[in-house]
């Protein structure tokens, strides 16, 4: 999926993003937090896209988690991301991004999984992976295990004046981060779901 921040109709910034949870009357995205700083928020599924709240970013973390109000149909049909542990050095991953041109796979290998944050001691560590095709707009894209599940986000590419690449970093992923209970009632016909606004949803206290 696409992420994007807008001032007026103008993008400020497009990422991507992965779907962690399904929340009463729409869904609960982690993606980076350089890629919504500025403006309103939209998530894009297939091409449509869905106003989304910033509920939650992350002190000395490159992480925001958005909430999106989605058609009931289209939440149905959605399988959140299944999240695991960042495992160990050398283990292959994929990456998954999104742009304008449509989704997109990399295919990558753990580099570090304790990797030091550059310029804040105060970040936790960060995973280092090798991943030739990772690009510039890919921030926010999803970092997989070989099984399938959600180890990381892409937030960086640390490089040199002269654009020599010291690094592609991600945020590792703690599940506790992301629980949400799918507990609520259905939105119904004379409620529908897209006009339903995200703070109906339950939400995450911002650091």
């Amino acid at each position: 999926m696409i992420v994007s921040a807008h001032l007026g109709d103008h993008r400020d910034a497009i990422g991507a993003g992965v779907i962690v949870a399904r929340i009463p009357y729409g869904i609960r995205v982690v993606t980076a937090k350089h890629v919504i700083r500025v403006g309103n928020v939209t998530v894009w599924i297939a091409r449509i896209g869905y106003p989304a709240d910033v509920v939650r970013t992350f002190e000395h973390r490159d992480l925001a988690i958005v909430d999106a109000v989605i058609p009931r149909e289209v939440r149905a049909a959605i399988t959140p991301a299944t999240l695991g542990s960042a495992g160990s050095d050398a283990d292959p991953i994929v990456v998954w991004g999104e742009d304008d041109a449509g989704p997109r796979k990399a295919e990558a290998t753990i580099v570090s999984t304790r990797y030091a944050a550059l310029g804040d001691a105060a970040a936790p560590p960060l995973l280092a992976i090798d991943c030739a095709r990772c690009a510039h707009g890919d921030s926010g894209g999803g970092i997989f295990s070989a099984t399938g599940n959600l180890i990381g986000i892409l937030v960086a590419r640390y490089q040199t004046p002269d654009h020599r690449i010291v690094a592609t970093v991600g945020e590792r992923i703690d599940p506790s981060l992301f629980a949400s209970a799918d507990t609520a009632v259905e939105a119904t016909a004379a409620d529908p779901a897209s006009t339903v606004r995200s703070q109906n949803a339950p939400k995450l206290s911002p650091d």
